[in-house]
């Protein structure tokens, strides 16, 4: 009888871990999702970093599409390559920081008076981009960071699904 005992007690821990186990969320889908926006995000950036303009541009001013849009305030341009990268079910905001400060710059809307909500989980990708001093007085990002003086800047995307 104590044998018979001891198996039924065995077996109701096992079943009630299984079942536990079963119940418990999955971080591995949520890895999966994430890692997948992250990928999207970066490559999004880098390709319109890496992306020359088409457009003729002054000598020593920068052929980066990424480096113009935000020089020449162009939200509508940025946003509609960036929806030729990034799925249209992916939401995300724009931030430019020079590593003390960031402003948001723009959402998915190429609205640039409030960023969107975000929805859990949200992912950020970054790219780092040079933007001569010079050029900075011309763009809107010049009034938060107008007494900044140095040429580094951070543009973080902030991307979830919809």
């Amino acid at each position: 009888m104590m044998v018979l005992e001891t198996i039924f007690f065995a077996s109701t821990i096992l079943l009630s871990l299984i079942f536990l186990q079963e119940l418990s969320p999955s971080s591995v889908d949520i890895d999966e999702v994430t890692s997948d926006l992250k990928a999207i995000g970066d490559d999004a950036l880098r390709n319109l970093y890496n992306d020359n303009l088409t457009v003729p541009h002054s000598t020593g001013y920068p052929s980066s599409k990424l480096v113009y849009y935000i020089i020449n305030d162009e939200y509508g341009s940025f946003v509609s390559d960036a929806r030729n990268l990034i799925p249209s079910t992916i939401m995300f905001n724009v931030y430019i920081s020079n590593g003390s400060k960031s402003v948001f710059w723009c959402n998915s809307f190429a609205r640039t008076d409030n960023p969107l909500p975000d929805t859990d989980p949200v992912v950020i990708a970054h790219c780092i981009i040079p933007i001569d001093p010079d050029f900075i007085p011309t763009s809107d990002i010049y009034v938060p960071f107008g007494d900044y003086k140095g040429c580094i800047y951070e543009v973080t995307l902030r991307m979830w699904y919809t």
